[in-house]
């Protein structure tokens, strides 16, 4: 019996559509299954390479998770597939707006309500906040999470942030210093995600979903800094009250809220550099003191549950 899946996606880099096709190697090359691609697209683009301005103007409203306008799809909602796989970009430690506006529409509804869905995430290297809202929007929209694959750029913290700048802003991913690594996820890891592929398709043919998460994990299909994970969590609150107060002055590219964009915009990379590597300190202690929490908080992180 044929399967059918969708594959429902938004790339500014083209980074996420490599991974994405990567993993689909499997099942493209199974005679059996049926592959529709859906490239989320807004009413109005965004751009790459991001100014500044823009960059910060759009850190309000990811991190409030506001919905944009987004042009209609080209697939047919009421169409049955066995399997959506949802590519997945993180913003300022929430999903991408395009992503949000995705999921809290009425198409997304339509969509996705009764079907089994996938995620897949490429982000520096903190999604566990974006993962969460995005599980929530799936259960609102009557899905179910069947797998999480999340894969993430392997530098050190600090160089990440480093060499994702002239990624963001120049469109330059080679490091142009001459001494750090290519920003992004390794052409290794893109090449080897396919491994995922047969792991799905598995599940895919025999319609049974309940373990493939689990053999995902051990795939090393989640990658986890479990130093950063309350470093992260921490983060997240504090974004929130930044993205309300600059929002309080204005909705997107408002003059008014200006002043306290750029505020923001002195703030993030003090808070990167300087406060940062103490929360990473005070991370490694609770470890050491409560390791039965870090333990039950990587389980969590790693299935696809949805706490209460």
């Amino acid at each position: 019996m044929s399967k059918k899946i969708l594959v429902i996606h938004y790339s500014q880099t083209g980074q996420l559509t490599r991974i994405l096709d990567s993993i689909l190697t499997p099942l493209k090359a199974d005679p059996s299954v049926s592959i529709t691609y859906e490239e989320l697209r807004p009413a109005k683009p965004f751009p790459f390479p991001w100014t500044g301005k823009e960059f910060f103007d759009a850190f309000p409203e990811s991190v409030l998770e506001r919905p944009i306008e987004m042009q209609p799809l080209k697939v047919n909602t009421a169409e049955q597939f066995d399997l959506i796989i949802l590519g997945c970009q993180v913003w300022f430690l929430s999903p991408s707006q395009p992503l949000t506006g995705f999921l809290k529409s009425k198409e997304a509804a339509q969509l996705l309500n009764g079907k089994n869905v996938l995620t897949v995430s490429a982000s520096r290297n903190m999604w566990l906040n974006a993962q969460e809202s995005i599980k929530l929007m799936l259960k609102n929209a009557g899905a179910t999470l069947v797998g999480n694959i999340a894969l993430i750029d392997r530098a050190p913290n600090l160089v990440s942030v480093a060499t994702i700048v002239g990624w963001l802003f120049y469109n330059k991913k080679e490091n142009y210093f001459g001494i750090l690594p290519p920003s992004g996820i390794s052409e290794k890891d893109i090449t080897e995600a396919s491994r995922f592929g047969a792991t799905i398709l598995d599940a895919l043919k025999k319609n049974k979903f309940e373990n493939l998460q689990a053999q995902l994990v051990m795939q090393g299909g989640v990658n986890l800094v479990k130093t950063l994970v309350n470093p992260e969590l921490r983060a997240k609150q504090i974004f929130i009250k930044w993205a309300n107060f600059i929002s309080a002055k204005g909705g997107p590219g408002d003059s008014n809220r200006r002043v306290r964009t750029k505020i923001f915009a002195w703030y993030l990379p003090i808070g990167l550099f300087v406060l940062s590597p103490i929360a990473y300190t005070v991370s490694i202690l609770i470890m050491l003191v409560m390791p039965g929490k870090a333990k039950k908080q990587r389980a969590y992180f790693e299935g696809t549950n949805l706490k209460n």
